[in-house]
C-alpha cells in the first residue's frame, strides 16, 4: 500500500476528479477517436481504441472494488455524482463536496 499524504489516505475530487473518477484512462479513451478521423483510411486503427475500451473497463472495475475498500461510504457517495470515464455530468466532484464533505 502507498500513502502520498503523510501516511493518510484522502479522497482526492478535485481537479480532474471533479469529472471523472479516472482521468488517465479518460483522456485515452477520448483522444483516440479523434485521431480516427484523421486516418480514417486505415480502419486497422480502431482495433486498439476497442481494446482499449475493454481494457479500460476491466481495470476500472478493479480499481473500484480497491477503492470502495479503501475508502468505504465516501467512494459509494463520490460514484453516484462523478461517471468513470465519460464526463457527461459536469462537476460532479464538486456538488459531492458541496453536499457530503464537512469542512473544518
Amino acid at each position: 500500500k502507498i500513502h502520498l499524504l503523510g501516511g493518510k489516505n484522502t479522497l482526492i475530487t478535485y481537479g480532474p476528479f471533479n469529472y471523472v473518477r479516472h482521468p488517465l484512462y479518460a483522456t485515452l479513451l477520448i483522444t483516440l477517436p479523434p485521431l480516427m478521423i484523421i486516418w480514417y483510411e486505415d480502419m486497422l486503427f480502431i482495433m486498439p481504441w476497442a481494446v482499449m475500451l475493454l481494457l479500460a473497463h476491466v481495470i476500472v472495475l478493479q480499481e473500484e472494488r480497491q477503492l470502495v475498500k479503501t475508502f468505504g461510504k465516501d467512494y459509494i457517495l463520490y460514484r453516484k455524482y462523478v461517471p468513470a470515464l465519460l464526463p457527461y455530468k459536469g462537476a460532479g466532484g464538486k456538488r459531492y463536496r458541496e453536499q457530503h464533505v464537512k469542512t473544518a
